[in-house]
């Protein structure tokens, strides 16, 4: 009987890991009355103690947007997963156009029309001040006043990457 050896290589590349980034850069793109890609700063979502579980925090701002405020309630054990207002109950969007502050941009559980999101979490700790990674398409409402010009449609879309 022969006796066979298997030899197993293992290269290990810099920078190359199976784990999550600890840091990445935040992306926004807009399309709808606006069309915008830019950058909002690194490890813009973030984790905060919220009513005896977590909530998920994205605040930034960008050319075409100011005082751009998301919020997802996770519940007490945050874990990686796809989320949407069906497994989410508590959330809320809100944004104000830049150069036009009347026309403000909304969504959330409490909103109407309501809005909808996707959001696809890769890697999250229940723990406050963490750094959540993944993406977030969200559809949200344009509410325009009276003699206000805020573009041809009603609704913008988000697409962030986090």
């Amino acid at each position: 009987m022969r006796a066979s050896t298997m030899t197993l290589l293992v290269v290990l590349l810099p920078g190359c890991s199976s784990a999550p980034p600890t840091d990445r850069a935040c992306t926004l793109e807009l399309s709808g009355n606006v069309a915008e890609s830019s950058g909002l700063g690194r490890d813009c979502a973030t984790l905060k103690p919220s009513g005896g579980g977590y909530t998920l925090e994205i605040d930034g701002s960008s050319h075409e947007l100011q005082a751009l405020a998301l919020r997802f309630d996770l519940g007490a054990t945050p874990a990686p997963g796809a989320y949407s207002p069906a497994t989410i109950a508590g959330w809320s969007a809100s944004a104000l156009r830049s150069g036009d502050a009347t026309c403000i941009l909304s969504a959330g559980a409490k909103s109407v029309p309501q809005g909808y999101f996707t959001l696809d979490l890769e890697s999250v700790e229940a723990r406050a001040g963490s750094v959540a990674h993944g993406s977030l398409d969200l559809v949200m409402n344009v509410h325009a006043p009276p003699a206000t010009d805020c573009g041809a449609g009603d609704t913008e879309h988000v697409t962030l990457r986090f």
